[in-house]
């Protein structure tokens, strides 16, 4: 009788110690993939500010910088991150003339806005698509009227 008591507690105390370090380890790498997260969507804020601030004087330096925003993104799933970097690396490409890889970026973005229903985004970029569009009008207007002239 005495023995069963023993090894009943024995093996609950070992049991609670083992449920208790469990839980630390489980804390600990939980914090640590939580600072993870945080400093990669610092890292993404930050890379796109900086090719906003560039992109202008250095369009090649910005879109080097929001490509690593994005793959950062993309790779921490960080849907927010993608969106605002890939509607920037959109707006890039319309300014570099790039307008029908400009359009394939936002209509893919868009996909994105609406599974987390990202309205501010979702109208900012059908009104970029739109300005897209808009330039590739002018710019089909100024060609026929050049041909004809």
């Amino acid at each position: 009788m005495f023995l069963n008591k023993f090894i009943n507690k024995t093996f609950h105390f070992f049991a609670l110690s083992a449920l208790r370090t469990i839980i630390i380890i489980v804390f600990l790498f939980s914090t640590h993939l939580y600072a993870q997260n945080k400093e990669d969507t610092s890292a993404v804020s930050s890379l796109i500010a900086k090719a906003r601030k560039t992109y202008r004087e250095n369009p090649q330096a910005a879109l080097k910088d929001l490509n690593s925003a994005i793959t950062i993104a993309e790779k921490i799933k960080f849907k927010k991150g993608l969106i605002v970097g890939q509607t920037t690396k959109g707006s890039l490409l319309r300014h570099l003339g790039e307008y029908d890889s400009a359009i394939v970026l936002y209509n893919k973005t868009i996909k994105i806005c609406d599974t987390i229903k990202d309205w501010y985004y979702l109208s900012t970029l059908f009104n970029n698509l739109g300005n897209v569009y808009l330039k590739k009008v002018i710019e089909h207007l100024h060609s026929t009227t050049s041909r004809n002239h």
